[in-house]
C-alpha cells in the first residue's frame, strides 16, 4: 500500500481522470479576482462584466485543466480567469496601451511636480517632461 502525500491528493482531488470540474466550486474565486481588479480600474468598468468574463474563463481553465502536470487547478484557473478579464478589457478599451502609458507617466509627473512646489500646476510645464506632444494653449 503506498501513501499519497497530502499535497498531492490536493493536485487531484478535484480533477477526476476524465477531468471533470465542477466550476461552481470555483465561482467564489472568480468573484474575488473581479473585486481585486476592480480596486484598480476606474468607476467606468461594471463589477458584473468583470464576473461575466471570468466565469467564461473558468470554464474554459476546466476544459484545459491537466492534472497531471502537478498543479493545483485553483492556480491554474486564477491565472486563466484574470487573463480572460484583462483581455476583456484590453478589448473593450478605446485608448491604445501606448496612449494610457503616456497619459499615466503625464500624470505621475504631475503630481511630482505638484509635490515638489506644494501647490497645483496652472500652466507651466517643466522641461523634463515625460512626453513629446506639444501642448497647445486655449485661447
Amino acid at each position: 500500500m503506498t501513501l499519497v502525500s497530502p499535497r498531492r491528493k490536493g493536485y487531484t482531488s478535484m480533477a477526476t481522470a476524465h477531468g471533470d470540474i465542477d466550476v461552481t466550486v470555483y465561482a467564489p474565486l472568480v468573484k474575488k479576482l473581479a473585486c481585486m481588479l476592480m480596486a484598480r480600474l476606474p468607476a467606468s468598468v461594471e463589477l458584473n462584466d468583470l464576473i461575466q468574463v471570468g466565469v467564461i474563463g473558468l470554464i474554459d481553465a476546466a476544459r484545459q485543466f491537466d492534472p497531471s502536470r502537478g498543479v493545483q487547478f485553483e492556480t491554474f484557473a486564477s491565472q486563466r480567469v484574470r487573463g480572460a478579464m484583462l483581455d476583456e478589457l484590453r478589448r473593450e478599451d478605446w485608448l491604445p496601451r501606448q496612449a494610457r502609458r503616456q497619459s499615466r507617466q503625464i500624470e505621475n509627473a504631475i503630481a511630482t511636480l505638484e509635490q515638489q512646489l506644494g501647490r497645483h500646476v496652472k500652466r507651466k510645464l517643466p522641461k523634463h517632461w515625460p512626453c513629446r506632444w506639444k501642448i497647445i494653449k486655449a485661447p
